[in-house]
């Protein structure tokens, strides 16, 4: 079994922390700033302030039982940054008022992606249950944020496109 970097794990996490409170303050001022969805934002919101406190139990599990576990692939914590970077001034907009009502759907759907793109926890191997229980279920959840924004995304692109006078 490869050693893990402990040190360099944790703040790995620590920037997934920051981008899961991240995608739950873009969320939740999307809650707020939207009547019609409102309650379909905030579940997110919710959804991933849960995530950072998994991550959170993850780095703990990490640092108390690293004997469990083994180096993944590399991470790249300077893209995570730049998402992190991105959904702020998307937060910021936002707030300013310079984004239209459907704008958001397509945001949180590529942001969704990208997070599963990154694929959070090939970082780490481990066969320690904690860690996969906690682990499977930020994915699953994950994908079941990027369905269901899907499904909104469709359904406004079918409104849309129902909207555009015919020629």
């Amino acid at each position: 079994m490869a050693p893990i970097n402990v040190p360099m794990l944790l703040s790995v996490f620590e920037i997934m922390i920051e981008n899961e409170l991240a995608l739950a303050e873009f969320y939740q001022t999307c809650s707020e700033f939207t009547q019609k969805d409102s309650s379909f934002w905030h579940a997110l919101a919710e959804t991933e302030k849960l995530h950072a406190e998994n991550i959170r139990r993850i780095s703990e599990i990490v640092k108390s039982r690293p004997d469990r576990f083994e180096a993944g692939r590399p991470f790249n914590t300077v893209a995570l940054k730049t998402i992190i970077s991105y959904i702020r001034r998307n937060i910021a907009d936002l707030k300013e008022g310079r984004l239209l009502d459907t704008k958001p759907f397509f945001l949180a759907m590529d942001l969704e992606n990208s997070v599963l793109e990154t694929r959070y926890f090939e970082i780490v191997k481990s066969k320690d249950l904690e860690f996969q229980d906690l682990s499977s279920a930020i994915m699953k959840e994950t994908f079941d944020h990027r369905d269901s924004l899907k499904m909104k995304v469709d359904s406004l692109k079918h409104s849309l496109s129902k909207s555009e006078p015919r020629r």
